[in-house]
């Protein structure tokens, strides 16, 4: 009888130790599942330029995986980040002002000449033909200014063009394996160092 009640005990223990055993383990995986993802801020290493961004959001990434290319200038170029980007943006606004310019001179042009015989046969005044040329001369004038402002563009352009062949790029790898949250940056964008560029949601 005593044998019985001592099995008996002993076999309700060994239930009660597994039965916690299994509550242990199962809430410890439960609280595994339940921590939150470790976010993860990208900086710039370097002031530069975006050549390229080779990641998409919610893109998967290993540990070292290239994200974004940053074109880097040489240290002895005068020529700051934002140089290629600005001389591009004058260089159009001084070829749009120059065709504008142009077709100015070249309108004023024609009255004068539609306006000069019509004087000499009395169908337009003096005064009207004083007031084309005058106008035309303005026009002139605009169009030399706007040919020296397109002559200087140009050459700024030629000269950024010219640093930017030697430009070094330099490749932003992801510091750990997980997905990629967020991309604060495009092609063509100047950064300067420590500004987030990528936001990543790591695996460990």
């Amino acid at each position: 009888m005593r044998t019985r009640t001592f099995i008996a005990e002993n076999r309700s223990a060994v239930i009660l130790l597994t039965t916690a055993l299994m509550f242990v383990l199962i809430t410890a995986c439960r609280s595994r599942e339940s921590e939150p993802s470790r976010s993860v801020v990208v900086n710039a290493p370097v002031d530069g330029i975006v050549r390229r961004v080779v990641v998409d959001p919610n893109a998967a990434v290993d540990k070292d995986a290239a994200m974004i290319e940053i074109a880097v200038q040489p240290a002895h170029s005068a020529a700051s980040p934002r140089d290629d980007a600005a001389s591009r943006a004058q260089y159009a606004s001084a070829q749009t002002d120059l065709a504008s310019a142009e077709g100015e001179a070249n309108r004023i042009a024609a009255d004068v000449r539609r306006i000069e015989p019509l004087v000499k046969r009395g169908l337009a005044s003096q005064a009207e033909l004083d007031k084309a040329r005058s106008q035309s001369l303005d026009a002139q004038e605009r169009l030399r200014l706007a040919r020296v402002k397109a002559n200087t563009a140009t050459a700024d352009r030629n000269r950024t063009a010219s640093i930017a062949a030697n430009e070094e790029i330099l490749v932003v790898r992801a510091p750990s394996a997980g997905t990629v949250q967020a991309v604060n940056v495009h092609a063509g964008e100047a950064v300067v160092s420590g500004q987030p560029i990528v936001t990543l949601v790591s695996n460990t």
